[in-house]
């Protein structure tokens, strides 16, 4: 969330205003693709499905250039060239947010050494933790599965696909707002990755 606050606070004023309501309408759309199911017709239905596929576009495609934004207003180029080449889930940024926060308590060499047995421990722990959540979805996944032919029944054949429709742009956007957030797990493997980065930068200079 730490990400998201800070690139929003770096943004100017009527651009950060035009994100919140590309969000807000495609929430609404979203909303209002379930609802055409079941009250409009299909012609209106397929309008909607357009309108919701662009506003999914545009706030992705803008959401990446506030985050080039945030690179450009916050950092120099020197310390941009130290980021990590992968923009994936913007580990980038998020590594220089990272590189910021390690320089201004003076970690050095030595102690990120000794962190990385800390790490290890950690990461074995989490991965006994992750085995519980992955029979949950499976379980999750199962009851989904078993459910279905109730679905179909309640919603009508002829309104599957659009509410499938309707679904699958709403977790497109979940998926990438999570990928903003790592899980526990994935911040420690990130948590290494960062610091083995510095150790090098340090070890360069």
């Amino acid at each position: 969330m730490k990400l998201i606050a800070d690139v929003l606070g770096s943004l100017g004023k009527y651009f950060k205003y035009f994100l919140v309501l590309n969000f807000l309408l495609f929430l609404f759309f979203v909303v209002l693709s379930v609802y055409a199911q079941f009250s409009y017709p299909h012609y209106i239905s397929n309008f909607i499905f357009i309108a919701l596929a662009v506003l999914e576009l545009s706030l992705i495609k803008f959401s990446d250039y506030a985050r080039k934004e945030y690179l450009r207003n916050v950092y120099t180029n020197e310390d941009v060239a130290l980021a990590p080449p992968e923009e994936v889930n913007h580990q980038d940024v998020r590594y220089l947010m990272f590189r910021r926060r390690i320089i201004e308590e003076n970690i050095i060499e030595e102690d990120i050494v000794s962190m990385f047995d800390i790490i290890a421990a950690r990461l074995e722990m989490e991965s006994s933790v992750g085995v519980y959540t992955k029979g949950f979805l499976a379980f999750l996944g199962a009851l989904f599965i078993a459910s279905y032919s109730y679905v179909i029944d309640f919603v009508g054949e002829e309104n599957v696909f659009g509410l499938v429709l309707s679904i699958l742009a709403a977790g497109v956007f979940v998926f990438f707002i999570l990928s903003l957030m790592p899980s526990k797990i994935e911040k420690i493997k990130e948590l290494k990755y960062f610091l083995s980065l510095y150790k090098q930068e340090l070890l360069s200079s």
